[in-house]
Order: C-alpha cells, then structure tokens, then sequence
C-alpha cells in the first residue's frame, strides 16, 4: 500500500509538512505524489482486464515500464 510508504521530500514540500505517515490522518496518498501514478492506474487497469470491461488487450508490464518513463520525462 503506497500511504505506508515513507513520503518522498517533494511532497512534503509541495504541502508544507515536514513529516507524514500513515495513520488517521493519512490513509489515501496525497494527490500530488507521482508515485500515484505508477500504484493506482496499473491497478485500475488490471481490474478492468480481469472484469472484461476492458475493450483492448492490456500488458500490464508494459504499461506500468511507459508511466514510469512518462515520469522520469517530467
């Protein structure tokens, strides 16, 4: 679960924080953690490929290799 994760700086500095853990006041990751990306859609993905709702054929290592290249882009 990424909120178990330690926080990268640049999210601490993008909130103003200087520490945050997991616990009642963080559950869900922080909106402007890039990790986002790389946890959440490879999974949304996956479950609309096992769900069937999925339209098109999906390798899902191969998508998870182009969001992290997207992310070291930026």
């Amino acid at each position: 679960m990424l909120a178990r994760e330690p926080v990268p700086q640049e999210v601490l500095a993008a909130y103003g924080l200087e520490h945050l853990e997991f616990g009642m006041n963080y559950v869900v990751p922080k909106p402007l953690d890039r990790r986002v990306c790389l946890w959440e859609a490879p999974a949304v993905a996956q479950a609309a490929v096992e769900s069937s709702v999925a339209r098109l054929p999906l390798d899902i290592g191969r998508y998870k290799a182009t969001l992290e290249e997207r992310l070291l882009r930026n």
